[in-house]
């Protein structure tokens, strides 16, 4: 995934966007300048540069062909090109067509900013702004600029312009505010937040005041505010990235009682047992969050939370559970990379070195051009002191994405274990010059032997308000020679719940410590990991009950599985199907259970319409079956969506049944054999 600005969503898209024009192009009179225009617009760039040439060919001075012509070769990245046709546009633009000229300053300095050339963009944005001081969007542009290169007074200066121009678009007070709250002026930033939600009702801006006032402590207005957000955008990244980071324990107590609230009186909404997860997790309360989740999972099967409960058990500890939700999600989802790769992680926790292999080498084979699965495999191979392997595949990942500073600084660090210490000194210093991020550039000055500086980034990284570097510095610490730091600061680790005990092992950086207290260390605390696994696995079988073996009769007709099975009450059947993942329900039995009283209004899921002008139930609408009874056994919170023909009421998978227990089917006896507890 891409790299984005935190909480910046609305004015990424705007600063991002492809060159094109704001408003519509004044029309020429001519064929090949009117068809070269309609398929610059389609993206058919080639094609629309040939009409536009033709254009020229006979009127040469067209300006307007010029700018089209300039932003088709900018979106080819041919930018030297796009400058000259550039250039030659505002030769030839009409002195009173102010926009296009405008247009044309900014177009170029598109190209300047993507060529890296940040004064020469600046240059053009402000000869936009001067041809054409009244049109907003040039001060925003500029005004993105400069906040991207920390300029503020400048970058504050064009959005208070935006608002002048503009005072009743929430937009300018909204990248204001940004400003303010990436210059920690908090209060400002609030203020500007809410006069934009008097303007208008949004969730992003409810998401932003909730950011400023998270920073301000104010936890209940934060938390009411993204409740808020998440009742209008479910999926609101800036809601998500705020929660999933917090560490405050008197904020998190807050969310923990909003969302728990909001899940008891929507239980079908998932998100709100989703961010109840989030809360428990990072609270470290990981039990819960596993109960938490495969409630979800009951609600809303899917191979992201099989997923999501590998990662749970795996914070845990418990890689024997984490391993058997992993395989849960890839049997799920085949084609998901991060699937495979992350089993791959727990069985190098199991230390099952040939099936982590196996899954790196599969990953790499069907996917030969990504990165991180070479920097992946590399990082196996270097913990197992594989050194030559290891080169090869940072040497592979580098040629795809050599921008990346700590995969580099680690091939040096092979390169100095097989003796090449010329081309380990080389990597160091093209890291030390360029990387940006203080947790490498400390483990690169420590490589280099310039010891005081590494010492005082390692100083610097603890003193942050946040634990997240505190395993890199106690690294660098052994690294550096400073064993008493380095254990202190590992066990601190330990302390908060570390549990790759493994990976502790076999950490190069590590191998300087003394053996016996490393391993004494690792024993303490991976006996600590143990009891809290045995006393959750003790209550969570003992909640489960025995196993048992339920034998359900179908019937088959025309190569179709039925089953009878009452819905909310009302005797009917299911179909079987093996090879469904959804569950569907017919428009007639749908209409017919809200007619009758079996489903109702807080059945449907979402907001949206869901009835058609005569009363029935639309296509496509999913609605929640309370519960569905078969065989002495019962599932509850089942979504279904309503299809138009079925040859059954209802069409039920293995992905749903599979929350029941393990599915066998006996044709000689003609029943449905499901393993329970």
């Amino acid at each position: 995934m891409t790299m984005k600005r935190i909480f910046s969503i609305i004015a990424t898209t705007l600063l991002v966007c492809n060159v094109g024009f704001a408003k519509e192009p004044k029309q020429q009179e001519s064929y090949n300048y009117q068809r070269g225009i309609e398929l610059i617009s389609s993206d058919n760039l080639d094609e629309g540069i040939d009409f536009l040439k033709k254009e020229l060919y006979q009127n040469p001075k067209n300006g307007y062909a010029e700018a089209w012509m300039a932003s088709a070769y900018s979106q080819k990245n041919e930018r030297g090109t796009a400058l000259i046709y550039a250039d030659e546009a505002l030769k030839h633009l009409p002195k009173s067509d102010k926009y296009y000229i405008a247009w044309t300053h900014n177009l170029k300095g598109d190209i300047y900013l993507n060529m890296g050339d940040t004064a020469q963009a600046l240059l053009c944005l402000s000869a936009g702004i001067k041809t054409e001081p009244q049109n907003r969007d040039w001060y925003e542009r500029r005004g993105m600029l400069y906040r991207d290169l920390k300029q503020w007074d400048k970058s504050d200066a064009d959005f208070r312009q935006y608002i002048k121009l503009t005072p009743g678009l929430i937009l300018g007070y909204l990248y204001l505010g940004r400003n303010l709250f990436l210059q920690e002026k908090y209060e400002e930033a609030l203020a500007q937040y809410q006069y934009a939600h008097k303007l208008a009702e949004r969730s992003y801006i409810y998401s932003s005041m909730a950011e400023a006032e998270a920073k301000l402590k104010r936890y209940e207005d934060a938390a009411d505010h993204i409740v808020e957000t998440i009742k209008m955008e479910p999926g609101s990244e800036p809601c998500f990235n705020l929660v999933s980071s917090c560490q405050d324990e008197g904020f998190l107590e807050v969310l923990m009682d909003k969302f728990h609230a909001q899940s008891l009186a929507n239980p079908n909404a998932i998100e709100w047992h989703f961010y109840t997860m989030l809360v428990q997790m990072q609270q470290k309360n990981y039990e819960d969050a596993i109960r938490t989740c495969k409630n979800i999972q009951k609600i809303a099967p899917d191979a992201y939370f099989d997923d999501m409960l590998a990662e749970l058990y795996g914070y845990m500890g418990d890689w024997a559970n984490a391993l058997q939700y992993q395989n849960k999600a890839i049997e799920g989802d085949t084609t998901e990379i991060v699937y495979r790769h992350s089993r791959a992680q727990i069985y190098s926790e199991m230390d099952c070195v040939a099936q982590m292999f196996a899954d790196i080498d599969y990953l790499i084979k069907q996917h030969p051009d990504d990165s991180r699965l070479y920097f992946t495999r590399a990082g196996f191979n270097l913990f197992r002191k594989h050194y030559d392997s290891a080169i090869e595949d940072y040497n592979v990942g580098l040629a795809f994405d050599g921008n990346n500073d700590w995969e580099r600084y680690m091939r040096g660090r092979c390169y100095v274990y097989v003796g090449q210490t010329e081309k380990a000194n080389k990597d160091f210093v093209a890291v030390e010059s360029k990387t940006k991020r203080p947790e490498v550039l400390m483990f690169v000055k420590a490589s280099l032997g310039k010891k005081d500086e590494a010492m005082a980034l390692a100083d610097s990284l603890l003193k942050a308000d946040t634990t997240e570097y505190r395993y890199n510095v106690a690294c660098a610490y052994a690294l550096l020679g400073e064993k008493e730091s380095a254990l202190r600061e590992l066990e601190k680790e330990l302390q908060s719940g570390y549990v790759r005990f493994r990976n502790l092992c076999l950490d190069p950086d590590l191998q300087s410590l003394p053996v016996d207290e490393l391993e004494l260390l690792i024993r303490k605390y991976e006996a600590i990991a143990k009891e809290r696994i045995r006393k959750y696995n003790e209550v969570e079988n003992n909640e489960i009950g025995e196993e048992k073996v339920v034998e359900i009769p179908f019937t088959t007709s025309n190569g179709v599985t039925k089953v009878d099975c009452s819905i909310n009450g009302l005797p009917l059947n299911f179909v079987f199907d093996t090879g469904a993942s959804d569950v569907t329900i017919s428009q007639v039995e749908a209409n017919f259970m809200f007619k009758n009283g079996y489903l109702n209004d807080k059945d449907v899921i979402g907001s949206q319409r869901y009835q058609t002008a005569d009363g029935n139930i639309s296509v496509g609408t999913t609605i929640n079956l309370k519960q569905i009874n078969f065989g002495g056994l019962k599932l509850t919170n089942v979504r279904a969506s309503v299809v138009r023909n079925q040859n059954a009421p209802l069409l039920l998978g293995q992905t749903v049944l599979k929350r029941l227990g393990k599915i066998e089917i006996d044709n000689e006896k003609r029943v449905l054999k499901i393993t329970t507890r």
